[in-house]
């Protein structure tokens, strides 16, 4: 705390007491952890797809940071990840969601604000159960 802090691989020295934080949207779409990170490719984490092959899952795991880490991340982080796992694949084996038409091109574009947000603020979503 009381010592300047040089950041590796830059000429950057930072003073003490200097403020650093994060953001996850930044941070998760690093390229070299994450290729074509701006895409959905929810396959990327399978062992089997190829994309994996390409990078190391166990630094791209350890790199996905939602849920923050350390003593101040989220203590409902167990919860939500369970909930994902069990409530997730149901709802889209069942319902097909699609982007409402009253969405405007660009909603949900990003603001680079201290917690990112969708541009427009909103989503709006047309859903109909599938067809079985």
């Amino acid at each position: 705390l009381g010592e300047p802090l040089e950041v590796a691989d830059t000429d950057l020295t930072l003073p003490p007491g200097t403020i650093v934080g994060m953001q996850n949207y930044v941070h998760h779409r690093d390229p070299v952890l994450f290729p074509r990170a701006d895409e959905f490719i929810p396959e990327r984490w399978l062992e089997s797809h190829e994309m994996s092959r390409d990078i190391n899952l166990d630094d791209a795991n350890a790199a996905l940071t939602p849920y923050s880490v350390g003593s101040r991340n989220c203590m409902g982080q167990t919860l939500a990840k369970t909930e994902l796992y069990l409530a997730v694949p149901r709802l889209v084996r069942r319902l097909d969601f699609r982007l409402s038409s009253e969405m405007k091109p660009d909603d949900m574009h990003m603001k680079d604000l201290w917690a990112v947000q969708p541009k427009g603020r909103r989503l709006f979503l047309d859903i109909k159960p599938v067809d079985e």
